[in-house]
């Protein structure tokens, strides 16, 4: 009988062990997509006068973007000109109805890598960031080897532009509308 007993506690004793249950833990962390443009423009200080110069080789910066991304799929950023890619003589707080050639002159941009944050992905490839127009809106893919999030990662966006003799005298400005999308 003692060892009948036995049996019966023993098969209890991992029928127990058997019944027990995994411990899951998890968290969440929301996502965190942030873009913060700020105008660094440097054209008029390295080009006095754009009829009579050209800017530097490495080309003017005319803004500093900071990114933040959480998301392992990367992101993108969108490049948008209010004129189409060209700087606009501007008089009176307005463009011209008629664009003549000495109303505008046409420019190119560079997207550099800055100084300071983390970005926790890889540059996408100089021909996909360097010399593009906004004749059109211009996409820019940042997905290549994600490692780890994107923390306040400084981008510099350069201007190049080559000498018109022909521009008015006046003021010419652009508006370029910077977008940062989730991939």
């Amino acid at each position: 009988m003692k060892s009948i007993i036995w049996l019966i506690l023993s098969f209890c004793t991992f029928s127990f062990q058997t019944l027990a249950e995994d411990a899951h833990i998890n968290g969440a962390l929301d996502s965190s997509i942030n873009i913060n443009v700020i105008t660094d423009n440097q054209l008029k200080q390295h080009v006095p006068d754009i009829r009579l110069q050209s800017t530097p080789p490495d080309g003017s910066t005319v803004a500093r973007i900071y990114c933040d991304n959480n998301n392992f799929n990367g992101f993108s950023l969108t490049f948008v000109s209010d004129q189409l890619g060209r700087l606009v003589f501007f008089k009176n707080n307005e463009y011209p109805a008629v664009k003549k050639d000495g109303h505008h002159i046409s420019y190119s941009l560079d997207l550099l890598r800055g100084e300071t944050g983390r970005l926790g992905i890889d540059m996408p490839p100089e021909i996909e960031r360097m010399g593009f127009t906004l004749f059109n809106p211009f996409v820019i893919y940042f997905n290549d080897n994600d490692l780890e999030a994107t923390d306040q990662a400084e981008l510099i966006l350069k201007m190049h532009t080559v000498k018109k003799a022909s521009l008015f005298h006046g003021t010419f400005q652009d508006t370029i509308t910077v977008t940062i999308t989730d991939l």
